[in-house]
């Protein structure tokens, strides 16, 4: 375990509560015991800041979706995470947190700290993202720097990114969307990944300002994982921008 000095420095540089870094280190821990595990692809916003996006913002859960014909599956992982952080977290439990369609939710709680794992069965359409072998970063100096974990590649994220966004409009889908497009990850190869994915690339109007989050809603979603969220309507305008230059859309000031 670390000491309170250093969550207290975390939690400085992020601009968090100390609560937030408990839940932060704890998932360091829970995704360390993933490493030997495998049936399965980390991915969402803890994947990608973890991998691409490090310094971003902190972690709030962890979200798998399991590989076809991969034997143990939900039980396997579940036992593969308790048993992995056994040592520093013996009071650990999980509690099922139900499912709805295709998605488990599992609560996992210790010294008052829970942490959310949803984990998605196999679909088709994942089949049609690519995947890598990627370092994801613990942050932590009671754990190694990094652990492999088999991940969605960049334009995979890209992908699953905007398709998200223009499924719910979140403000944290704008956030990491805005962090892709930081790092220039926002290319023609992520749209066409796009394509391929769900049949069709980026819509258009879905980036038009009357889809961008009310400030009240981005700060109260975000404020807790970073003390820099920036504002949505210029990170939105980012988005957009990149999103035109790869997709070769005309300049218009009105995407309606």
């Amino acid at each position: 375990m670390i000491e309170r000095t250093e969550m207290e420095d975390h939690a400085r540089s992020w601009g968090v509560t100390v609560e937030q870094v408990r839940k932060d280190h704890l998932i360091s821990h829970l995704l360390q015991s993933l490493g030997p595990l495998s049936g399965f692809v980390f991915f969402g916003g803890t994947a990608l800041n973890r991998a691409f996006l490090e310094a971003r913002r902190l972690s709030e859960d962890i979200d798998l979706y399991l590989l076809p014909d991969t034997g143990g599956g939900l039980g396997t992982i579940l036992d593969g995470l308790l048993r992995g952080i056994g040592r520093e977290y013996p009071d650990a439990r999980v509690v099922d947190g139900g499912a709805r369609s295709d998605v488990h939710t599992y609560l996992l709680s210790t010294e008052g700290v829970q942490v959310q794992l949803q984990i998605v069965a196999e679909r088709h359409e994942h089949r049609r993202l690519p995947t890598e072998m990627f370092p994801v970063a613990l942050r932590y100096s009671d754990l190694p720097e990094c652990i492999p974990l088999l991940l969605p590649t960049r334009e995979s994220f890209v992908a699953m990114k905007c398709a998200a966004f223009e499924d719910r409009a979140t403000p944290r889908d704008l956030f990491d969307l805005g962090a892709l497009e930081e790092v220039r990850a926002i290319t023609p190869a992520a749209v066409e990944t796009l394509r391929a994915f769900r049949g069709t690339g980026p819509v258009r109007w879905r980036y038009d300002d009357a889809m961008c989050p009310e400030p009240s809603d981005w700060s109260k979603e975000l404020a807790h994982q970073t003390g820099h969220p920036g504002e949505p309507s210029e990170v939105l305008q980012r988005v957009r921008h990149a999103l035109t230059k790869a997709c070769e859309w005309p300049e218009e000031a009105d995407l309606r």
